[in-house]
């Protein structure tokens, strides 16, 4: 039989992927109760189970779709078995996250590959160990009958983007590949929640955002009638790294082991989360009960759809190259104007990746 997530054909009887780890578990857990027992007899204190290794854990933003496999991690005992205690800390964006981690006031955390950069450029010591979503995030939203079908269309047209926008920034490098005027888009700021609904208003011709936003702008449109276009950078030459896993480099030389655990039971969470849409879901709504388990399923797909590239199919998930980390750290670079170098080994490492291919279900 062939498993769909480590993508070898194994014997028949093979156990499990997890079914090995658990009967060692169930084996020391009787060991420690039998010694526990034989102590007793003795007159001697029961021998104590082996504390598990605290890590927390800083997310990009409030918990949504996005975050399923860190719940899902939790409560399916993918963090137990490997003897970790994660706590998940909210955040307020990617950067927001990277500060965190750089200071020390997270181990670990869960934020875009450019705000990486920028907080590496910065002086925050903190290195990526997964990808979780290879494909780029830049979108560029616009709504059916605006004109607009392709990036040279937003000469003359007015687009909101909210201040240190992860897509906007990168317009300078989009527009270097088209050949687009900047000078020529009237380029509005408003503040990040009203940026979709000053879209279906049509107060502007289009936004700047990540995909990942994309089923609460196609709801909010289909109350108002309207079809929604998204116009991918990834699609027009702009394939730089989106989200991911990253650590501290303290956590990396003081902790390493732990930080290795962590990465692959994360990674072995989005795994079993590719191919149990439906049970992931209901665990992570479960955690928090504010999302809708539609929009957090419709965000959950989007992951899977930037998860899955042909790279991630050859290398398994979460793989980085050196080339389109180079690429995503150069531009990052040139267009926000970084100070100071930046070596490709201190931001990124796939040291820590277990080999998993998951198979997406039928849909």
């Amino acid at each position: 039989m062939e498993s769909g997530v480590g993508g070898r054909r194994e014997p028949e009887g093979t156990p499990k992927p997890g079914e090995v780890r658990m009967r060692t578990m169930v084996t020391s857990t009787r060991a420690t109760v039998a010694l526990g027992l034989w102590a007793a007899a003795l007159g001697a204190a029961p021998v104590a189970a082996a504390a598990k290794d605290p890590l927390t854990l800083a997310l990009n933003f409030v918990p949504y779709g996005i975050h399923v496999p860190f719940y899902v991690a939790q409560q399916k005992g993918f963090y137990e078995q490997a003897n970790l205690d994660v706590t998940i800390q909210r955040g307020t964006g990617s950067a927001d996250a990277v500060a965190k981690v750089g200071a020390g006031a997270a181990d670990v955390g869960f934020a875009d590959a450019g705000a990486v950069v920028v907080g590496r450029a910065k002086g925050a010591k903190v290195t990526m160990v997964a990808m979780t979503m290879d494909r780029g995030l830049g979108t560029i939203y616009t709504y059916k009958g605006s004109g607009i079908t392709k990036p040279k269309d937003l000469e003359g047209r007015t687009v909101a983007d909210n201040a240190g926008g992860g897509a906007g920034i990168l317009l300078p490098a989009l527009a270097a590949i088209h050949g687009i005027d900047v000078k020529k888009i009237n380029i509005v700021i408003v503040a990040a929640p009203a940026k979709n609904p000053t879209l279906i208003e049509k107060k502007v011709d289009a936004i700047f955002t990540f995909s990942t936003i994309e089923p609460n702008l196609k709801a909010l449109a289909a109350a108002k009638g309207m079809e929604i276009v998204g116009l991918y950078f990834s699609d027009w030459g702009l394939d730089l790294y989106g989200m991911g896993l990253f650590a501290s480099e303290k956590a990396l030389g003081e902790r390493r082991d732990a930080v290795r655990r962590w990465t692959e039971a994360t990674m072995r969470a989005v795994a079993w989360s590719v191919e149990n849409p439906e049970e992931a879901v209901t665990l992570f709504v479960r955690q928090n009960m504010a999302v809708s388990p539609d929009l957090a399923r419709a965000h959950w797909e989007i992951v899977v759809d930037h998860l899955l590239t042909p790279a991630a199919k050859e290398q398994g998930i979460g793989y980085m190259t050196e080339e389109k980390m180079r690429r995503t750290r150069d531009i990052l670079v040139k267009y926000q104007k970084l100070d100071g170098d930046i070596p490709l080994n201190m931001l990124y490492t796939n040291e820590f990746l277990p080999r998993l291919l998951p198979k997406r279900p039928a849909r």
